[in-house]
């Protein structure tokens, strides 16, 4: 009967202690500087510029509407850092702004170059 007593005290302060270790550790798995929300639109901007240049690029370039395959696109940690914790909200904000931006410069929605009023017969615009 002692050993069955002994066993159970055992068993109870190993589950306590397993339980002590595992909240005090899931506040400093868990800690950011930042909300969420406020990642992913750290991510979106950065996507956004990112994408909008990369979008550019392309186009000027007559390459295919391709924003898939671009390296940064497919990692989407791109200016990321350790502090902003919740790397996953970046990722998607990231991700969702890259598509957008490349899509408005692809397609000329965004920022708009000034028009040119007058081209010549050598192509020059003025």
């Amino acid at each position: 009967m002692i050993q069955k007593g002994g066993s159970l005290k055992r068993l109870s302060v190993i589950g306590i202690v397993t339980i002590l270790f595992g909240l005090t550790a899931l506040p400093a798995m868990a800690y950011s500087n930042y909300r969420s929300e406020e990642v992913y639109a750290f991510g979106n901007r950065e996507g956004y510029s990112m994408g909008y240049r990369r979008g550019i690029e392309d186009y000027r370039n007559h390459r295919k509407f391709d924003y898939k395959s671009d390296g940064a696109y497919k990692n989407g940690e791109y200016g990321y850092r350790k502090e902003f914790g919740h790397k996953g909200e970046y990722k998607n904000g990231f991700k969702n702004g890259f598509q957008r931006g490349y899509d408005d410069a692809f397609y000329s929605r965004g920022y708009h170059e000034p028009h040119a009023r007058y081209e010549d017969r050598y192509g020059r615009r003025y």
